[in-house]
């Protein structure tokens, strides 16, 4: 007979296997927010954003894989999630300009080329 308290660490580790996929982009969005679509959104850290998160995103983009509404999509998918942490300030804004290019301005090849030297300011570590 399983135990209720047994659940909790799969839901948990499943959770986490999930936002890792978005974070590393191993699947198609679409399929990962589905999955995602029936978690709160609320909860304490399971996963870290990274500069190499950011990095390959951004690199992915300029190297054509990947176009802006894409890059938007998975930044929306990202951004309010408590259950992602973002461990330096400059991923949460990087993030913000990504998920909302009609605020912080559209995603170029330049502003992409900004946001990876941002990223490797070693004083916002």
């Amino acid at each position: 007979m399983t135990q209720p308290h047994e659940s909790a660490p799969t839901e948990r580790v499943a959770r986490r296997d999930l936002l890792n996929a978005l974070l590393q982009r191993t699947a198609p969005l679409p399929q990962i927010s589905a999955q995602l679509a029936g978690v709160p959104w609320d909860s304490d850290p399971l996963v870290e954003l990274t500069d190499e998160h950011l990095l390959a995103a951004l690199g992915e983009y300029l190297d054509g894989t990947l176009d802006a509404a894409s890059i938007e999509q998975w930044a929306d998918a990202i951004e309010l999630r408590d259950d992602i942490e973002f461990s330096r300030s400059v991923h949460l804004d990087i993030v913000f300009e990504l998920a909302t290019p009609y605020t912080a301005g559209p995603l170029t090849p330049a502003v992409a080329r900004t946001m990876q030297q941002r990223l490797g300011r070693a004083d916002e570590r």
